[in-house]
């Protein structure tokens, strides 16, 4: 038999607000294959963008069971919402460890700001990339960016080159002139994951963003 405080434990604590109109807007997400843009907005003014974060980068370090009750609820409404913040708190965490302490402000700061992140890499992705001066400059693109509409950043697997002959990683900004998305997803589940292509046409980053990529 569970008791009040665990019954209490299993229910949603940072999204509660915003499920009536993830529930709404479900049926038109998954007509139009993209989730309202008014929810996405509601979603990110919550504190469940944070959940994965540590404290050191103004996250709230909460627990695999918190983040998967906030998901639990979020996916009875709009799976394809659930899909995409999924993809959102583990992804963050995994650049977080890829990054490092050297790239800390760039971190917080997407912590700060409620900015959303995906991880286009699935297959045929093929992006590559040249040292000029302080920069790189990539090109290519990446398939299967699930929320790649609703983002801010996309970590980008950068192919081997002469200059660095095992695989690199870095944090690309989708809101860059340089960086197109092609909604590009057709499958009959997760309608609107924005599961899509992103590509990338002579954007250039930080050289000192640039980290290994373990394979």
């Amino acid at each position: 038999m569970h008791s009040a405080e665990g019954r209490m434990s299993s229910e949603p604590r940072y999204i509660v607000s915003q499920l009536d109109a993830i529930a709404a807007q479900a049926a038109d997400a998954d007509l139009s294959r993209s989730i309202s843009a008014e929810v996405i907005k509601d979603i990110k003014a919550t504190d469940v963008m944070r959940l994965s974060s540590s404290p050191e980068l103004g996250g709230l370090n909460e627990s695999i069971v918190c983040m998967a009750n906030e998901l639990r609820a979020v996916a009875a409404c709009c799976s394809s919402t659930a899909w995409c913040l999924w993809n959102h708190l583990c992804t963050f965490h995994f650049f977080c460890g890829l990054l490092g302490p050297d790239n800390a402000d760039l971190l917080s700061g997407i912590t700060e700001r409620h900015e959303w992140v995906c991880f286009p890499a699935g297959a045929t992705s093929q992006v590559e990339f040249e040292n000029d001066g302080d920069d790189v400059v990539i090109n290519g693109s990446a398939a299967f960016g699930s929320g790649s509409r609703y983002s801010e950043w996309a970590g980008v697997i950068l192919d081997q080159s002469k200059e660095r002959p095992d695989p690199h990683f870095v944090l690309a900004d989708l809101r860059d002139s340089k960086v197109r998305i092609d909604p590009t997803w057709e499958a009959m589940s997760m309608r609107a994951s924005a599961t899509d292509h992103i590509y990338y046409e002579n954007y250039r980053a930080p050289l000192a963003r640039i980290v290994p990529f373990p394979i």
